[in-house]
C-alpha cells in the first residue's frame, strides 16, 4: 500500500501513521528556504531538499528509510560568494511503539497513544550535518576580486610584535 501526503506547512513535517495498514507506505516532503530560516541557522543561505520516506509498518514497530536529495547554498569560506552544495544522503530510523515517547540517535520510541511523528527537527539536523566543515570553491572558481584582496592583505607586513616571553619556546 502506498500513501502520499502533500507539501507540509512551513513549521511541521508530520508523518501520520495512525490508521495505516501494516506494510510499506511512501511519503514525500520538500524543504524551503523559508522553513529552514525559521530555525535561525545562519550558515545556510538557501535550502532546496526533497525527502522521500519509506515507512514499513508492522504491529510493534516501524522502519523509516529516508532519502535526502537536493542542494543547500552557503557562503564560500574563502571568497564569500554563494556556493551550492549537493545533498545526497540516506538514513534509516527504527521506531518502536511503547509507553512513552523518546527520540535517541538511531532508535525512536513512540507512545502507543501517538498518531503522528513530527520529523521537522530530524530533517533540519540531517540537512545541517550535510554542510561541510570547510566549504570553498576550487581556487579558480572563487571571486577573483576577493582573491586579489586576500593576496594583498597577506603581503602587507604585520604590525604585531611578538611577546618576547614566547621566544624561549622557539629555541
Amino acid at each position: 500500500m502506498t500513501s502520499s501526503i502533500g507539501t507540509p506547512s512551513l513549521t511541521k513535517f508530520s508523518l501520520k501513521f495512525s490508521g495505516l495498514a501494516n506494510g510499506v507506505h511512501v511519503f514525500h516532503f520538500e524543504t524551503t528556504t523559508d522553513w529552514f530560516r525559521a530555525y535561525r541557522y545562519e550558515e545556510i543561505d538557501q535550502c532546496r531538499v526533497n525527502i522521500d520516506v519509506r515507512l514499513n509498518k508492522s504491529e510493534r514497530m516501524m522502519v523509516l528509510d529516508f532519502v535526502f536529495a537536493g542542494s543547500i547554498t552557503v557562503s564560500c569560506d574563502r571568497c564569500l560568494d554563494s556556493l551550492e552544495i549537493p545533498v545526497q544522503h540516506t538514513e534509516q530510523v527504527i521506531v518502536n511503539f511503547g509507553q512513552t515517547t523518546q527520540f535517541d540517535e538511531d532508535a525512536w520510541m513512540v507512545s502507543e497513544k501517538e498518531f503522528q511523528i513530527d520529523l521537522s527537527d530530524f530533517i533540519y539536523e540531517t540537512i545541517v550535518l550535510q554542510r561541510p566543515v570547510s566549504a570553498m570553491h576550487a581556487l579558480e572558481d572563487c571571486n577573483p576580486e576577493m582573491i586579489n584582496r586576500l593576496q594583498q592583505i597577506n603581503m602587507e607586513p604585520t604590525s604585531l610584535t611578538v611577546d618576547p616571553r614566547w621566544n624561549k619556546l622557539l629555541e
